[in-house]
């Protein structure tokens, strides 16, 4: 019978045990400051030894930091973001303090824990350099010394008085830095830019030109750096089509080799330019830019190696000449991203970029020709940050 009892006795201690015990582990100790006001739930109590005696508790506090994508429309802002945590499992109040007064003295400490993390966000959201953990570091120490300026002024928590005034203005400190994790950044834009376009492109010659020259249709690729609103653009076009008529060619140091080439001959060529432009637009949504170069044009026959008669020799055939133009494009932006994360301050867009422009080419063969010109491409483009 007393084997029975003692029996009984055990499992009722395990069952009491189980039903006591606090988790051990990691996501279950974390607490944060926007879940409440403390409560003694959220501490151990039992006899603690601590190498100051005067110590009747500890907060374990701390900032945990994670990289978040918040969206407005077309931007994507990256940004690390902080939240003030407190370990249950390593956070104690003494048997026998365990009343309300340590509650408010640790309180008093969560919220300063608080108050320093909105700062540290703050900076962390206008950073302009790579330093995030020197940040961090420094706000910590900041920290340390509000909390231990605190527990020596309040003895501890033993002088309400004290207690009570800190709370009162940490209080009126956390109600006036409200802060709104979910807000638009005001991006800071340096002047300077760079980017890129790969499309498709097309020209339709106009007048006598379109008498000679099919539309010619191909690839657009280029580059361009920004100043402010300058922007300076080198463009590259690859583009195939064919003659419509015969096209008198011939050779400039050798007059034997004078020739037509045939209607309905297919041509390759394209042309380089440099522009400059301005933008009279630019939002979040677009830019507008109207823009005039130079450059140069180039026709290719496609069947364009020609043999000399007795000669192994091959020739290539091609006509070219000045080109001046002017147009405008516009970019619809389809994504910005705005980065504050460890690699630094950046801000990127891609665009759909369209062309319209009137080019005049200056061929020595059949005529000078004008042209309209479009293209659309795939733009990506960076500008420094301030």
């Amino acid at each position: 019978m007393n084997m029975k009892k003692q029996l009984a006795a055990a499992l009722l201690c395990l069952v009491a045990f189980a039903l006591t015990a606090q988790p051990q582990d990691y996501q279950s100790s974390i607490r944060y400051w926007d879940e409440g006001k403390l409560t003694l739930e959220d501490f151990v109590v039992r006899n603690m030894w601590s190498i100051d005696d005067k110590a009747t508790s500890l907060l374990a506090h701390g900032w945990l930091q994670e990289d978040k994508t918040l969206r407005f429309g077309n931007l994507r802002y990256d940004r690390p973001v902080t939240r003030t945590y407190m370990d249950k499992v390593n956070s104690w109040i003494k048997s026998g303090f365990d009343v309300h007064e340590a509650i408010e003295f640790n309180q008093v400490i969560f919220d300063l824990v608080e108050v320093t993390r909105r700062k540290l966000q703050n900076e962390l959201d206008t950073n302009r350099t790579n330093r995030v953990d020197a940040i961090a570091n420094f706000y910590s120490t900041v920290c340390d010394n509000a909390i231990n300026e605190f527990i020596a002024s309040s003895q501890y928590g033993t002088d309400t008085a004290v207690v009570r005034k800190y709370r009162t203005r940490l209080e009126q400190t956390l109600t006036e830095t409200t802060q709104n994790e979910w807000f638009e950044p005001v991006i800071p834009l340096g002047k300077w830019g760079f980017g890129w376009h790969l499309g498709a492109a097309g020209e339709y010659f106009l007048g006598e030109g379109s008498d000679f020259f099919s539309p010619r249709y191909g690839l657009d690729f280029g580059f361009e750096s920004v100043y402010s609103r300058l922007r300076i653009d080198v463009n590259m076009i690859l583009a195939f089509g064919s003659l419509r008529r015969n096209v008198p060619f011939w050779h400039r140091d050798n007059s034997e080799l004078v020739h037509d080439w045939g209607a309905g001959e297919r041509i390759s060529g394209g042309a380089v330019e440099l522009s400059a432009g301005f933008d009279v637009l630019d939002n979040t949504r677009f830019t507008l830019t109207p823009f005039a170069g130079i450059g140069a044009g180039f026709i290719d026959r496609t069947n364009k190696y020609l043999q000399k008669d007795g000669d192994d020799k091959f020739i290539n055939e091609e006509l070219g000449g000045f080109r001046t133009l002017a147009g405008v494009q516009g970019d619809w932006k389809l994504r910005r991203r705005y980065s504050l994360l460890w690699y630094g301050r950046t801000y990127a867009e891609t665009s759909l970029r369209f062309r319209l422009y009137v080019a005049k080419t200056n061929f020595r063969s059949p005529c000078q020709t004008y042209s309209l010109n479009f293209g659309i491409a795939l733009n990506g483009f960076g500008r420094t940050v301030k």
